[in-house]
């Protein structure tokens, strides 16, 4: 048991490490300056590049689910809501463009020359109304361009960024905090912050209470922040969390692109509508939502609301905002489905926020569910091993607090309950362990309900759980446990331990390659 609860924690490192963590760098040491073609340098341990799409990689089974839901043994009904509504996309403005380039050490040998490459390609790109204040963030902010200038007046501006090096380490907080005081706030004109980095800010870090001050600033101002990874070690909290709070949208890179692919995309996200909402009015029907202050909105990505619901009815919201200085009003309908136990962790999140009510999520919608989701079920997995483990060793009163945090975390979770009800009767003396073993056998007459896929359709058949038993595996494991005396009951539990040792180790080197592919293309 104690092998499990280890490979269960390293499931919860490599599940957090596959969400927030990548090894995306822009360049390649040695090319020629003037190639337009900027290919990833992954690191050395890293393995073939994953050429598969982020979006394909990130699927999951919240991806196309605008609401799930969670309903409590007390009736209690938690719920999610993506919001994602239509936009019109209206006339393109001349924009200001709030370049910072990251310049600190760690972007030697790639990162920083792309960030070159791609700061020339947009200026030669830019229509010529569009103006562009080109700034370098390292220890200390240098606006190299002295305000927002054309096109045509940044030839000696582009000299001098070509002649930057990576040195030093960059202060985030304070290249945003200055920078931002630059934009005139003209109307008629849309504003943005294009940061080319890796989101850190070790000389300035940053907290959240200081994050959520600074989008709040970009929010006054109507300047969307959109990050560009570029980097070895990302910070997701800062690159996701301005992102999401501002309305803007990371630009991922993919293995396969050139330069003039990059200013396609970023273009292509730029033009994207921003709502901008000032007030809204949930249907009757939901008790408490947070966010309590919705973020700027984007049609090209979910926002996540969660919170209470009365009753299972459909939920509607009705938010009035701006869109480019226009106002509109926005009606959200979505219908609700039927509560999943498999939810559960909406019941914690709830709770979470409603200690920063008005704090927009960190991720886009589908993401940070998909996130939660997943840290749940391992720390679900990780309890109740831990809480088997103490069982097994006598510790019965470690067991039982293990099973009733588990049973906390998913009151419907059948492991927690079932391990709390062997406490008590070992406890008391109605059963000794032998018994339990003996009762974990199914007998010759059990019978269980086997889901199979037969041309197309799924088809359920009841069987002697025997037959199933002893049906062939599609994958059987490596090296199985040797056959052990049925009479001997300690053989007995050690053979299942070695069945559920192998099971994990499988586990844990299928989430070590989901991570790998991601770690190559998403932050």
């Amino acid at each position: 048991m104690l092998e499990i609860r280890r490979l269960g924690a390293v499931g919860a490192v490599l599940a957090l490490a596959a969400v927030f963590t990548c090894t995306h760098v822009w360049g390649e040491p040695g090319r020629a300056k003037d190639s337009k073609e900027v290919r990833p340098v992954l690191n050395s341990t890293a393995g073939r590049p994953d050429l598969r799409s982020v979006d394909d990689l990130m699927a999951s089974k919240f991806t196309d689910q605008h609401v799930v839901t969670y309903r409590t043994q007390d009736g209690d009904i938690f719920a999610a809501l993506q919001v994602k509504p239509k936009l019109e996309a209206g006339p393109v403005r001349p924009r200001d463009y709030l370049l910072l380039v990251d310049t600190s050490a760690s972007k030697a040998e790639g990162p920083l020359d792309a960030a070159k490459k791609l700061v020339e390609a947009l200026v030669k790109a830019a229509a010529p109304e569009d103006r562009f204040a080109i700034w370098t963030v390292n220890a200390q902010p240098r606006d190299l361009s002295r305000g927002f200038k054309s096109k045509d007046q940044l030839a000696d501006v582009l000299k001098t960024l070509k002649d930057e090096f990576p040195a030093g380490a960059t202060n985030l907080k304070e290249g945003l905090s200055k920078s931002l005081a630059s934009f005139e706030n003209a109307r008629g004109r849309q504003q943005l912050i294009l940061s080319l980095g890796d989101g850190k800010s070790i000389a300035g870090p940053l907290n959240p209470d200081e994050r959520a001050r600074l989008s709040d600033e970009m929010v006054k101002r109507e300047v969307a922040f959109f990050p560009v990874p570029l980097g070895d070690r990302l910070d997701p909290l800062n690159l996701h969390g301005f992102a999401n709070a501002t309305g803007g949208a990371p630009i991922r890179l993919k293995t396969t692109d050139k330069i003039d692919d990059v200013v396609k995309r970023v273009h292509t996200t730029l033009a994207a509508p921003i709502f901008y909402p000032q007030s809204h009015r949930f249907s009757a029907n939901v008790a408490e939502a947070f966010p309590t202050r919705l973020p700027p909105l984007r049609g090209d990505l979910p926002t996540l609301v969660v919170g209470k619901l009365k009753d299972l009815n459909d939920i509607t919201c009705a938010i009035e905002g701006t869109v480019a200085g226009r106002d509109m009003t926005v009606q959200v309908r979505e219908e609700v489905p039927a509560a999943e136990a498999d939810n559960f962790f909406l019941a914690g999140l709830v709770r979470q926020w409603q200690e920063k009510k008005d704090r927009p999520a960190l991720m886009q919608a589908d993401r940070a569910l998909a996130h939660s989701y997943q840290a749940n079920l391992l720390a679900r997995a990780d309890l109740i091993a831990q809480a088997d483990w103490a069982l097994d060793q006598n510790q019965f009163d470690a067991a039982d607090k293990l099973y009733k945090q588990a049973g906390d975390l998913d009151p419907d979770n059948l492991d927690a309950k079932s391990g709390k009800e062997a406490v008590r009767m070992l406890r008391e003396g109605k059963v000794t362990k032998e018994q339990l073993r003996k009762e974990a056998v199914p007998g010759p007459n059990a019978t269980g309900l086997r889901i199979q896929k037969v041309d197309g359709k799924v088809k359920t058949t009841r069987v002697a759980i025997r037959e199933m038993q002893d049906a062939p595996k599609e994958q059987p494991l490596d090296n199985p446990p040797p056959a052990q005396p049925r009479n001997d009951a300690l053989a007995e539990l050690k053979q299942r331990q070695a069945v559920e040792d192998q099971r994990n180790r499988l586990m844990v080197d299928d989430m070590i390659k989901q991570a790998d592919r991601l770690l190559k293309t998403d932050p």
